[in-house]
């Protein structure tokens, strides 16, 4: 039931306020519950609501970038360099590894207390 109304409020809306990528994203939305839940729906075709799923992954797939910045998500709540404004992806990426707590360290404590003595013991 929630999947029509949504599906249902979302192709309603006049063409000025909606258009093809939120509908996109609506219908994959639907198309997510549906094969989540299943036993919700009675009779349902789950094998074509997969294909449809993935045939709508390829189409919003072209659209993702656009979307998130159409939400206004910021990169630091995305934890992700790419998409950023001012275009420093690879700068921010790298800044990003070099913050990493695993790259404190050229090699992780755990590893030498506990993998290389195993590694370098004599049998």
């Amino acid at each position: 039931v929630c999947v029509c109304v949504c599906t249902y409020t979302l192709f309603s809306f006049p063409v000025a306020v909606s258009s093809a990528p939120l509908q996109n994203l609506g219908l994959l939305f639907a198309l997510h519950l549906m094969e989540k839940s299943p036993h919700e729906f009675e009779k349902l075709n789950l094998t074509l609501v997969r294909e449809q799923l993935r045939d709508l992954l390829a189409v919003v797939r072209d659209q993702a970038v656009a979307l998130v910045d159409a939400f206004d998500i910021s990169d630091q709540y995305l934890c992700s360099a790419l998409g950023r404004k001012d275009g420093n992806v690879y700068e921010a990426l790298f800044e990003m590894a070099q913050r990493e707590p695993l790259n404190e360290h050229a090699v992780v404590p755990a590893v030498q207390a506990f993998l290389l003595p195993r590694l370098t013991a004599k049998l």
